[in-house]
């Protein structure tokens, strides 16, 4: 007998609409039936399929190649405000205005009559659930409690009192070792999971709606109500801070590298902020109410949001329009525009880099040759700096514009020089040269972007000549900060594979 909260085929299906997609947007998903703010996605770890929840207390399974729905779990007694796969993609949890979690078996076989299992441990509003392996998964909600929940047993084996007011947000590692809990309190908790004690905590402003962990663990991203994003380190304790745009910072995805943040905000945008730089690579706009979840697919080539509108938007982030042809007596020239953009603002960088991917054998010929000087900066510095006691205006300007670009790698150089009482106007232009390069914001110099991009690109492309790159990188390129940088490149590439 099909029960009331039965698993089923949907007879809805997406609908790509009659509307013209927004900028960017490869599809709008939407059903025929009024499914209502979509509050949250996720994706199965293989990427094939996609869960959403929604207010009309439906979870749906779409299809993620075609866009179709092709399960709907009905069985929620409310709104469904958080949803997430286990890891090896079999269940699916889902919790909200109800007060239960609900386990749903999604695999292709499943009878499509099994009821879901239920859990029963919360006394109020469910907000956020995060598995930790396929049999431990952690949910949380209004009533303050973190609870964690064996799926051997489908008993609770540990609960976590620490938050004063509502709990909205959990993150956890990816060695399942530290998890992350976050709310209207505002106090970012962080438990020693498989001893179930708090390691220490920290305020921020405003409520917290969404966190995320970098895939090394190295990294603690967070959103909420004070309308910014807050980049912890959690080695150091040490964060940087920015956006503020219309309205709070509702979902935030961080890429695996770690190194691009996209945030949905109140104003019904989706912005694709660079770290390094803290400014915006790419804005989505396309919903006309608040985004209330995004998500990164498994390649990262694509972005899903979900809004207050009832809307689902497939993003592209990786450009599909194809390079075109390079012509071999023009090729230099394209390619030292290239690396001019590399070294440029980030969303003409961003939009280069989408480009360079799609012809990575000719792009490693080309960094390579462009990263050679780097490691022999002791040379052409040498040679620069001879150039500002050139006799000729023109060589000296020309000399410390190229210094200008390089930042804080002259840093040591020029202080060295100034050691060797140059002549007066010598001397003003390596003070002049060396403020610039000790500033605190030497990531904005030219030449620290068009590396820290490439690090970048050569992760992406991921083959064993971009590694061996990477390699050298970490070894000879003259900055600690950028040599660290590639190091943990080469960590994520190993625990990648």
């Amino acid at each position: 007998m099909i029960s009331s909260a039965c698993l089923c085929i949907a007879a809805a299906v997406a609908l790509w609409g009659d509307e013209p997609l927004p900028t960017g947007a490869m599809a709008r998903w939407s059903t025929t039936d009024a499914m209502g703010p979509v509050y949250a996605l996720g994706f199965a770890k293989d990427g094939n399929t996609v869960a959403s929840a929604s207010r009309d207390g439906v979870v749906r399974i779409w299809q993620y190649r075609t866009g179709k729905v092709v399960r709907i779990l009905k069985g929620h007694d409310g709104a469904v405000k958080t949803v997430a796969f286990s890891p090896d993609g079999k269940l699916v949890a889902s919790a909200g205005a109800d007060k239960f979690i609900r386990l749903w078996d999604v695999r292709i076989d499943a009878p499509l009559d099994r009821d879901p299992v239920l859990l029963k441990g919360h006394r109020d509003s469910i907000e956020a659930l995060v598995f930790v392996r396929d049999n431990l998964l952690i949910s949380a909600g209004q009533d303050q409690a973190i609870i964690l929940w064996d799926l051997d047993t489908y008993q609770i084996s540990r609960r976590l009192e620490r938050h004063t007011r509502g709990v909205r947000a959990l993150a956890v590692t990816r060695d399942g070792k530290t998890l992350a809990s976050a709310g209207e309190d505002r106090t970012v908790c962080l438990w020693d999971l498989p001893a179930g004690k708090e390691r220490r905590s920290f305020k921020r402003p405003g409520w917290i709606f969404s966190m995320t962990f970098s895939s090394d663990g190295s990294t603690l991203v967070s959103g909420g109500r004070d309308q910014l994003i807050h980049v912890r380190n959690m080695s150091t304790d040490e964060f940087t801070i920015f956006g503020g745009y219309e309205g709070p910072v509702e979902s935030v995805a961080l890429s695996r590298d770690g190194r691009m943040i996209a945030a949905g905000n109140d104003d019904g945008k989706v912005r694709l902020w660079e770290v390094v730089t803290q400014s915006v690579r790419r804005e989505l706009d396309g919903h006309t109410g608040k985004v209330h979840s995004v998500a990164l697919s498994p390649d990262e080539s694509k972005l899903l949001s979900g809004g207050e509108d009832g809307n689902i938007f497939v993003w592209q982030l990786r450009s599909a329009k194809k390079p075109a042809a390079r012509k071999p007596e023009i090729r230099a020239n394209e390619w030292q525009a290239a690396w001019h953009e590399l070294g440029g603002p980030a969303d003409k960088a961003y939009e280069e880099m989408g480009q360079l991917r799609e012809d990575p054998g000719q792009l490693l010929f080309f960094l390579e040759a462009r990263l050679e000087p780097f490691y022999k900066l002791r040379q052409r510095l040498d040679a620069l700096l001879r150039d500002l006691k050139s006799e000729q205006f023109s060589v000296r300007q020309k000399a410390t514009q190229e210094l200008e670009k390089l930042g804080e790698f002259t840093a040591p150089f020029l202080s060295e020089r100034l050691q060797d009482n140059p002549s007066l106007e010598t001397q003003r232009r390596i003070e002049q040269l060396l403020a610039r390069a000790q500033s605190n914001e030497p990531e904005r110099h030219s030449a620290y972007l068009q590396i820290w991009r490439t690090m970048e690109l050569l992760e992406a492309i991921a083959t064993t000549e971009a590694r061996a790159m990477l390699e050298r990188m970490s070894k000879e390129i003259p900055d600690a900060r950028l040599r660290q940088e590639a190091m943990a490149s080469l960590v994520r590439l190993k625990l990648s594979k």
